[in-house]
């Protein structure tokens, strides 16, 4: 069973590699999209009209590690997307920002105090956060393809965190 875990990890992390290749020599910078106002939804609008209920200590442990992870990709993506000049991880970032806001909305919708005490990039309540930023970035820094390597990592921890929660 171990084993055939290390075997689906390998191919998952195999196909990531080589989709951010593919996606890095596909690059056309000279026309990429670039992020507005308009393309993003209003989050708390669209939960202001839902009840709320009583939210167990796993949930909101939970939400307080999303709005951190969330900042964290954030953060990330934006450093990287200014040091490589890729507009994708500009955008990426962008992106990010709306959910670590709809993760706020929740925080403050029901009375959880927020983690986030400083939204300065790079700054972070948990160590692990802030250390895990810190290698990110430093990984990042080393080529553009590195960088793109990183947000594949990213949503690959954001994929095993939701699943590891539910």
């Amino acid at each position: 069973m171990k084993t055939q875990k290390i075997v689906i990890v390998a191919v998952v992390l195999l196909v990531s590699i080589s989709l951010v290749w593919f996606v890095f020599t596909q690059l056309d910078t000279s026309n990429e999209y670039v992020i507005d106002e308009s393309d993003f939804l209003d989050g708390t609008a669209l939960i202001e009209n839902i009840p709320t209920s009583e939210l167990t200590e796993a949930e909101i442990a939970g939400l307080i590690q999303m709005r951190e992870e969330e900042k964290l990709a954030r953060d990330v993506y934006s450093v990287l997307g200014q040091k490589w000049n890729l507009q994708i991880l500009s955008n990426i970032a962008e992106s990010e920002q709306t959910h670590t806001d709809s993760v706020k909305d929740l925080l403050d919708r029901y009375g959880i105090e927020d983690p986030v005490k400083d939204d300065t990039v790079g700054v972070f309540s948990s160590a692990v956060i802030a250390d895990l930023y810190t290698n990110l970035v430093e990984q990042g820094e080393s080529s553009a393809l590195d960088a793109l390597i990183v947000g594949a990592t990213i949503e690959d921890l954001a994929y095993t965190t939701s699943v590891n929660s539910c």
